[in-house]
Order: structure tokens, then C-alpha cells, then sequence
């Protein structure tokens, strides 16, 4: 349980501090559009999926948090 929570709060950390430091350069690589600040990620992830296509980057955050839920309920199966 220790390790999926070390690589959960590594992964969240480092999205979260390149949010702090760069927004609108996490927004724009995210979701393939210009970002103004921290209020436009919230913005974005509410209304990209009706307003247009995602930016590649974002499939690819949508399948590591897929694979980071598989992997947390398979360690939680193993130990029921």
C-alpha cells in the first residue's frame, strides 16, 4: 500500500507543481489550446470534452490515471 501511495503522491505532485508554475504552458500542452491561468485548466477539463477534440497529452493522462486506478484495485483485491 506504502508504494502505491509514494508513485500516486509523485505523479500528483509533479501536476500539480507544473501547474503551479506554469499554467498556461500546462493548459496549452494539455489540452492543445491557449491557457490564461489557473481558472482555465478548471474551465478546460469541465468543457473539452463538448467543445472540441483533447490535445494527445491529455489521452495520455486520462490512460496513466486509468492504469493508476487498475493498479490500486488490484493491490486492494490482494489484500481482501
Amino acid at each position: 500500500m506504502k508504494e502505491i501511495l509514494t508513485v500516486s503522491a509523485l505523479l500528483e505532485s509533479g501536476a500539480g507543481l507544473l501547474l503551479l508554475a506554469a499554467p498556461s504552458t500546462a493548459i496549452a500542452v494539455a489540452f492543445d489550446a491557449p491557457g490564461d491561468g489557473a481558472g482555465a485548466a478548471i474551465v478546460a477539463l469541465v468543457i473539452s470534452s463538448s467543445l472540441g477534440s483533447p490535445g494527445p497529452i491529455l489521452w495520455a493522462i486520462a490512460a496513466l490515471h486509468a492504469a493508476m486506478a487498475i493498479w490500486c484495485v488490484s493491490i486492494q483485491s490482494k489484500r481482501s
